[in-house]
Order: structure tokens, then C-alpha cells, then sequence
């Protein structure tokens, strides 16, 4: 997703669809690495994935007894909903809300995760 909010919270380059996308993460003007020991800002599906990654191995760390499907099943669960209509990327100005564009229907979320599996205990 963007740094925008709004309608504009789903990047323009994002991948959507009601079964083939589970969560949606920041993937927007991540300040990152690059080579050379510089950092930078950049934009895309492969800024996204590491943050939802990221959250993954959290989970695992403090809980390592997990299965990589319970992790995915606690992200899916926790993302935060988004419920205002979005911008769909690549559709012009054609709107919808993410629970039609993702599994989740929202953003993931790893205080919301954590949160859950410390509840349970």
C-alpha cells in the first residue's frame, strides 16, 4: 500500500484479487539498503513483501511452535480492515473496498498479530 491515505492507500503498481492476495503492506518510498553501506527510498512489490515478511518472522521468533500456515492464517486474521473505498490500481478512477481486493481486506498489522497469540496465552 501507499504512504497515501484515502481512496490513493493502494499503491498504483499494487496486485490485487479476492483469492489470489492475502494482505496488503507498505510498499511505498520504503527508505531501505542498497549496495555500497547506502540507504535509499524506493517503490514496488519487492518493498511490500519484505515488510510482510518481516512481520512473519517476528511471529516465528517469539513463537516458534507455529506452522508458516498458522502465521499466514494470525496475518490474515489481524491486518487491519480498511473499510473506506479505494482506488483499484489500474482501473482509472474505478473504486472498491479491499475486502474485494484481498483475502484479509486489509493491512497487515504485526502489533495486532502479537497481540493475539499473547492473548491465547
Amino acid at each position: 500500500n501507499s504512504y497515501k491515505t484515502g481512496k490513493k492507500i493502494i499503491a498504483s503498481f499494487s496486485n490485487y484479487g479476492k483469492t489470489h492476495v492475502d494482505i496488503f503492506a507498505p510498499g511505498v518510498d520504503v527508505y531501505s539498503c542498497i549496495p555500497d553501506n547506502k540507504y535509499e527510498s524506493n517503490s514496488g512489490t519487492s518493498m511490500a513483501c519484505p515488510s510482510a515478511a518481516g512481520v512473519a518472522a517476528l511471529i516465528r521468533s517469539y513463537f516458534p511452535e507455529l506452522t508458516a500456515s498458522q502465521v499466514k492464517d494470525l496475518l490474515i486474521k489481524t491486518a487491519t480492515p480498511y473499510k473506506k473505498k479505494v482506488v483499484i490500481p489500474g482501473k482509472g478512477k474505478e473504486k472498491s473496498h479491499l475486502k474485494n481486493m484481498s483475502v484479509s481486506g486489509g493491512i497487515v498489522n504485526a502489533n495486532n498479530a502479537v497481540l493475539d497469540l499473547l492473548n491465547k496465552k
